[in-house]
């Protein structure tokens, strides 16, 4: 009997100074140990999830334009769950947390304890250029809009298959890299 091969997905972002991407996104999420780090880009407006230099709990994550700095750099670490993974900034070591249905529903930044509200799904778009960031808690999608500008604040909704409720997860490479 042959074996399936998965398929390849190749990413690369263009920007001047620098190029992002990978040969093979796919193949960073089929792991037991983190992975990374990896510049989570909104699909609808090109900018990054960025820590925005916080380092304290509650503190907000927001978008930046993306200059693949430590505040954008981001590890995918399991969870314990199948298919859950904490999303850990390499700036702080601080999680991207969704916060509990009776906060105001921006994720924010938080020590890392794998509850619930830290725990995160990767669903790939149907094109395989992205990927839906779903928070497990809120069964709601990480979204940011089109017209989005430095230092806005991701929210969730539920999930659409529009490019606001994308995001590319891409391997930084080459020179320039901070």
């Amino acid at each position: 009997m042959a074996m399936r091969r998965r398929p390849k997905v190749k990413v690369e972002i263009r920007l001047p100074g620098i190029t992002v991407g990978t040969d093979d996104i796919a193949g960073h999420f089929g792991s037991k140990s983190e992975r990374g780090p990896f510049l989570v880009i909104s699909r609808a407006c090109g900018m990054a999830l960025d820590t925005g230099g916080h380092n304290d709990d509650g503190s907000i994550a927001t978008v930046y334009p993306t200059d693949a700095g430590r505040r954008q750099l981001w590890y995918l670490r399991p969870s314990g769950y199948a298919g859950e993974v904490l999303i850990i900034s390499a700036d702080n070591g601080l999680a991207l947390d969704a916060t509990r249905p009776e906060d105001d529903g921006k994720p924010l930044l938080w020590e890392p304890h794998g509850a619930e509200w830290q725990r995160w799904t990767l669903s790939p778009c149907p094109d395989g250029g992205a990927y839906y960031v779903g928070s497990v808690a809120r069964e709601r999608t990480l979204v940011m809009g089109q017209h989005a500008e430095p230092n806005w604040q991701p929210w969730l909704e539920d999930r659409r298959g529009i490019k606001s409720h994308q995001w590319m997860l891409v391997v930084p490479h080459g020179s320039g890299l901070t």
